[in-house]
């Protein structure tokens, strides 16, 4: 595991990150307490950059376990690889202007998501002040430590009225782009979250991996099946919206009235009704006829005459919990691959409702709890 400080580049501040291998050196998964630590950051970025290029002197191998060399080969020290503070690794053959770089950023930002674009990308600033009742703040502050009823006082504070739900989720529109989402949603419980948190409460067994995911303790290994799905949400929204002549509104986060539940929904297509998109890394460049014969609990099945969500997947939970905190009454779910596209019809079960008690139950008497300790 690395463990390291990082500083803000716009304010004095230091995020505490923390980066943890595999026995091959791969990076399993990463976490940092700055708004965006629930994804990826840049403080993670230049925590593995800082570890590759100053080696600590443990990572030497032992010298009494050290195969001795033969004379023809050449042992490359870190010196070696690596440019000394003396002489500053420089990797240009000129001074590049900053209109160059300008517009190299263009171009590249013209190429869709890259990951030297995200670095590239300033750091997010915000008053996080303006969006939301910060949870981890509130769990830490004195009035917290010293109320006798804490989840009476959690209640209280959290709890939001009508018209600063509509006001947080304009603020947060953009979701991932926008620094205010991250801040909005870290150590909330959101929609697509309560597939696994359901399915725990109803097991009675709540695993430490349940717990990691919630409090933002990114899991790299699916960085590829995340990027996908980003990269070609906005293709199944164009054909969407080309196929129904509509034009589907962004939208932020969504938070119940407690004001600890939320959801993300890709899209609002009217007063009524959301829109949902999965793109399947996995299946990417198959037809779903072909999925539904290799795995019997995917996201959607067949009953004969259409296809329909699987209510026993994690997705047919983030989509009834997506309708009753937003207040719609149908959501139109688009799974797209290269090779197929599909639309599916997933009404308000109004029973679902209930299971909006469990998740709250299980925010503040297990979640709270975990974060505390």
């Amino acid at each position: 595991m690395i463990r390291g400080g990082v500083h803000a580049s716009m304010k004095q501040k230091i995020y505490n990150v923390e980066i943890f291998l595999s026995s091959e050196d791969d990076i399993q998964k990463a976490s940092c307490n700055c708004p965006k630590g629930l994804d990826v950051c840049h403080h993670m970025a230049s925590l593995a950059i800082f570890a590759h290029k100053n080696l600590s002197v443990t990572d030497a191998a032992c010298k009494w376990s050290k195969v001795k060399p033969s004379q023809e080969d050449t042992i490359l020290t870190a010196e070696m690889c690596f440019a000394s503070s003396s002489h500053p690794f420089f990797p240009l053959l000129k001074e590049i202007s900053e209109d160059s770089v300008e517009q190299f950023k263009t171009d590249l930002k013209a190429c869709g998501p890259t990951g030297l674009g995200w670095l590239l990308s300033p750091e997010p600033t915000i008053n996080e002040e303006t969006v939301v009742v910060d949870v981890e703040q509130l769990l830490f502050s004195e009035e917290y430590g010293n109320h006798g009823d804490k989840i009476s006082f959690l209640k209280e504070k959290l709890s939001l009225t009508k018209d600063r739900i509509v006001e947080v989720q304009k603020l947060t529109v953009g979701q991932t782009n926008n620094p205010a989402w991250y801040i909005a949603r870290k150590h909330r419980l959101t929609a697509s979250n309560f597939g696994q948190v359901l399915k725990a409460c109803k097991r009675g067994r709540f695993p430490p991996t349940l717990f990691q995911t919630l409090t933002g303790n990114t899991n790299l290994g699916g960085i590829k099946q995340i990027q996908w799905g980003r990269s070609n949400e906005s293709v199944a929204i164009e054909i969407f919206e080309k196929r129904h002549n509509v034009k589907i509104t962004k939208s932020g986060i969504w938070l119940d009235e407690c004001g600890f539940l939320g959801a993300s929904p890709d899209g609002i297509i009217d007063d009524d009704t959301l829109i949902e998109v999965k793109c399947p890394f996995k299946y990417k460049d198959s037809f779903f006829s072909d999925c539904l014969l290799e795995i019997k609990d995917y996201i959607v099945s067949f009953n004969g005459e259409s296809f329909i969500l699987n209510d026993a997947h994690n997705y047919y939970h983030q989509i009834q919990g997506q309708l009753h905190i937003c207040g719609k009454k149908t959501c139109i779910l688009a799974l797209w691959t290269t090779k197929d596209y599909l639309e599916i019809e997933v009404v308000k079960n109004v029973d679902w409702q209930t299971n909006l008690n469990i998740l709250q139950d299980f925010y503040l008497n297990k979640y709270i709890q975990y974060i505390t300790e």
